[in-house]
């Protein structure tokens, strides 16, 4: 079954670096975790964007686990 629009939230996933900051905004359906979110941005696969595996993340400026 496709995913319905009022179905999906819309997220923003930064990875903020000394030099350099990416901001990815992007759809995802309600309940996706602070992993997925990454993962589906993309950011994981940049340059430095591999470390955050074991980067503090947080959700409005309140660190938050992987799973949250």
């Amino acid at each position: 079954m496709a995913e319905q629009n009022h179905d999906l939230i819309e997220v923003e996933v930064a990875c903020a670096l000394p030099r350099t900051q990416t901001v990815v905004t992007l759809k995802v359906p309600v309940g996706t975790t602070v992993r997925e979110a990454i993962t589906r941005s993309g950011i994981a696969g940049q340059p430095a964007g591999g470390r955050w595996n074991s980067a503090a993340v947080g959700i409005w400026g309140k660190r938050a686990s992987l799973a949250t």
